[in-house]
This record gives structure tokens, C-alpha cells and sequence, in this order.
């Protein structure tokens, strides 16, 4: 008797992908109880990259950073997020680096929670990213000193011509 053996090959890949959707709860009639939670911050960095190219957003290669930082970290966010961006020709890699935390320990608010989330203590950060400085032409400087000693002597000499 003769056991034959079939193996079967795809050339697919497989790509996994996950998505969250979120709504908020804003309605007259609506009642929604606060949840606060504590914030488990360790004290080691962590860092995630992300590469490509000159063509592919920024906005995109960073959250990519994060989502990397986070898994390597086990983390469900990150804080103080701080970005190196390097460009090598068409080439760009994006580094992020921050302190992961973990959500723990979630309860309604209390009276005593309020005393955080105050509008007066509360603050927006202010986050700046670089600008790029243009470089001015030498050439264009040189041809505007020239072009306003010009109509400085032009001036001058109808002046002159009227006096």
C-alpha cells in the first residue's frame, strides 16, 4: 500500500491589520459617568523607527514610530514622544523616543479627581516641530544692494536736474 503526500505552495503574502473605531458620547439626554485611571510611567526609554521615503507623509511615519516604540515596550502610550527625523537623499527614517505607560486601575471620578482636571491647572501642549530654514542666495542679496544704490543715485540726480 502507498501513502502519497501532496503539498500545496501559495505565492500570496499575508498582511494582519487592526483598527479601533471610537465615538464620543456629546447629546442632550446623554449621561456619561467620568472614568479616570492611573498612569503606570517606567523610568526607561524606549525608542521605535520607522524608514521611508520623501513621498510617504510625515504624520504617517511617525505614528508608525510610536505604534513601534509601544510594542517594543509593551505600553499602552507614550509619554513626552520625541522625534528624530533623518534624510539621506530620498531616504527619510523617523526615531521616536519616550517613556511607556501603562493604563491601570480604572474607576468613576470621584470629588477628590476633580481637583486635577481643574480648567486653570489644565494645559494644551505646545508641540514644535522644526522648519526648515531656506538658504538665501548671495547673488540675489548682491543684486538688490546694487539695484537700490541705483535708484538712490537715480533720485539724486534728477534732483539735481530739477533744482
Amino acid at each position: 500500500m502507498a501513502l502519497t503526500c501532496t503539498t500545496l505552495f501559495s505565492c500570496s503574502s499575508l498582511q494582519k491589520t487592526s483598527t479601533a473605531k471610537t465615538l464620543d458620547i456629546v447629546g442632550a439626554g446623554v449621561l456619561h459617568f467620568p472614568v479616570v485611571a492611573d498612569l503606570d510611567v517606567r523610568e526607561t526609554k524606549v525608542s521605535g523607527t520607522k524608514a521611508g521615503t520623501i513621498s510617504t507623509s510625515l504624520d504617517l511615519m511617525k505614528m508608525e514610530a510610536i505604534a513601534a516604540a509601544l510594542k517594543s515596550g509593551n505600553a499602552d502610550v507614550l509619554i513626552e514622544p520625541a522625534y528624530q527625523i533623518d534624510t539621506e537623499g530620498s531616504r527619510v527614517t523617523v526615531t521616536v523616543t519616550g517613556w511607556p505607560a501603562n493604563y491601570k486601575n480604572f474607576r468613576k471620578m470621584t470629588a477628590a479627581d476633580t481637583t486635577l482636571i481643574r480648567p486653570t491647572i489644565m494645559q494644551k501642549p505646545v508641540i514644535v516641530d522644526p522648519v526648515p530654514v531656506k538658504k538665501k542666495r548671495k547673488g540675489a542679496a548682491i543684486l538688490a544692494g546694487i539695484g537700490a544704490g541705483a535708484l538712490i543715485a537715480t533720485g539724486a540726480i534728477i534732483a539735481a536736474d530739477n533744482y
